[in-house]
């Protein structure tokens, strides 16, 4: 996962896996923005509670994504 990490910078294109069954910390309305199987690209990181990656879909929408649930495109 460490080499996964250090290859995702912004504007890196990703798609999303299923969810992450672990990651319990995320707010409902951070939930209600994710899709799974979207295409788009890392728009951000954050590691104010643990390392997650902004992706903005390629319809224009955004949401916030731990590590687990991205693949590279």
């Amino acid at each position: 996962m460490a080499a996964l990490e250090r290859t995702v910078k912004t504007e890196t294109r990703v798609r999303t896996l299923r969810e992450d069954t672990t990651v319990t910390d995320w707010s409902t309305p951070s939930r209600a923005c994710v899709q799974w199987g979207a295409e788009g690209s890392i728009i951000d990181r954050s590691d104010a509670h643990g390392v997650c990656y902004g992706v903005r879909h390629d319809d224009g929408t955004a949401a916030w994504y731990a590590l687990s649930e991205l693949a590279l495109v």
